[in-house]
């Protein structure tokens, strides 16, 4: 079964940096800083993590 994480199961994540398995499966670490995000997930042995910010839900990119 190919089960990605939906939008909606990252709203407890917003304004927080998010750390992702490299098969984007599971959240491994959230934090409001990157650096604590991505040392959080090292220590859960996940070295080369997916990191990105989660917006709120009430804002938009511009491009």
């Amino acid at each position: 079964m190919n089960k990605r994480i939906l939008p909606s199961q990252l709203r407890k994540y917003e304004n927080q940096w998010v750390a992702l398995s490299q098969d984007k499966k599971r959240v491994i670490a959230a934090d409001k800083a990157f650096r604590k995000a991505r040392q959080k997930a090292a220590r859960k042995g996940e070295n080369h993590p997916v990191m990105f910010r989660v917006l709120p839900a009430t804002s938009f990119y511009v491009v």
